[in-house]
């Protein structure tokens, strides 16, 4: 969290310091009328309440110190026009996530929808800061997604989560069924998933020497997992005798089974031999909890970066990887829509679009050619 410093200046300006960091330079190129001072070595503004307001939803994220003269401006527009006080923030803010938290667990909701949905409409609740949330409009909303798209660059994706979230708060939590309705989503962008060659899995895995990253990894690759589903196994989840994987509860809170490898089964075994869990098949540093996701990744990462694997991959291309490899090698779509636990048939047959058991068939045109030796020199 940086420390920005703004203070009042001379002829009606407003004085920014901030230390030197990419991202907080650009929140401050994105305002009208911004000026740098090489001298003084700090960037100025014109000052108005609107632009006070402005400068502190931009730092909201960050350490905000503001001289006396400001913050009296800035207690003085929230007081004006009848707004919820700075200190009022934190206990609105409090009550109202916890109100959505609970009435997404009364609807079912997983933790990680509640976790996303919380973070958007705390960012909600802070651009609306100098609001009512029960006086706020279509208009309002549209211009907060519109600065999502316009400064923040967010993607279609985050976008389209806002939207669902905002629209779960209206509905279920401020009674307004309507507000929401007439705000279109973004379209959806449809972008193929990364996968690895088989060539690339190998020189991947050869690079992974700790016993325990190389068992879950193998897991994720070789049964597609997501990496949630892989850190949440239990040691009663793996049948050895059937060879099967039973994951609980996945995406949709939905159970299925999955294949076990042998190859996977082999490592497995060895870590089981060396760690003994108990409870978790892959437990974490603290006790009595299984390994994060973030510590997967971590591992993922470094062994690509040893493999020297330029590609923009993750964790979860291996999930990606394991449906287009069984694609390639003659599996029917509809077992692979099974083993990946899709409801629908239309996400499996993505993987339709970057196999390469029928496109790697067709010859191109420039192959047919036998020879160049007959062009003609310009």
């Amino acid at each position: 969290m940086a420390r920005v410093k703004i203070e009042a200046g001379k002829f009606g300006r407003v004085i920014i310091r901030v230390p030197y960091n990419i991202e907080l330079i650009s929140k401050i190129k994105s305002l009208e009328g911004r000026e740098w001072n090489a001298e003084g070595k700090y960037w100025t503004v014109p000052i108005s309440k609107n632009m006070l307001n402005l400068l502190l939803r931009l730092f909201k994220h960050e350490t905000v110190e503001l001289c006396p003269k400001l913050q009296a401006m800035a207690d003085s527009a929230v007081n004006s026009e009848g707004c919820v006080k700075k200190a009022d923030y934190g206990e609105r803010c409090e009550k109202t996530l916890e109100e959505l938290d609970n009435e997404m667990k009364l609807c079912g909701y997983s933790p990680k929808t509640r976790k996303a949905y919380g973070w958007q409409i705390k960012e909600f609740i802070s651009y609306c800061l100098d609001n009512s949330l029960r006086r706020v409009g279509e208009g309002e909303v549209r211009k907060y997604l519109l600065q999502m798209v316009n400064e923040r660059r967010v993607s279609t994706a985050c976008v389209d989560q806002a939207i669902s979230a905002l629209k779960f708060l209206f509905v279920r939590i401020l009674g307004h069924p309507g507000m929401i309705l007439a705000i279109p989503r973004p379209r959806k962008e449809h972008r193929l998933p990364q996968v690895f060659s088989r060539q690339e899995i190998i020189r991947l895995f050869g690079e992974i020497k700790n016993i325990k990253h190389r068992a879950i990894l193998f897991i994720i690759y070789s049964a597609g997992l997501r990496v949630g589903e892989a850190v949440r196994l239990r040691i009663e989840d793996v049948d050895t005798d059937r060879k099967m994987i039973y994951i609980r509860k996945a995406k949709g809170k939905k159970d299925r089974y999955t294949i076990l490898s042998q190859v996977a089964l082999e490592a497995l075994r060895l870590y089981l031999e060396l760690y003994r869990p108990e409870r978790w098949l892959f437990p974490g540093v603290q006790s009595g909890r299984h390994i994060t996701e973030r510590s997967v990744q971590k591992a993922f990462e470094d062994a690509r970066a040893k493999a020297e694997i330029k590609k923009d991959v993750t964790v979860h291309s291996l999930r990606h990887s394991f449906a287009t490899h069984l694609l390639e090698g003659g599996t029917d779509l509809r077992y692979i829509q099974e083993l990946l636990g899709h409801s629908s048939s239309k996400t499996t047959e993505i993987y339709t679009h970057v196999s390469r058991k029928d496109l790697g068939k067709i010859q191109s045109p420039l192959d047919r050619i036998n020879s160049f030796d007959d062009c003609e020199e310009d």
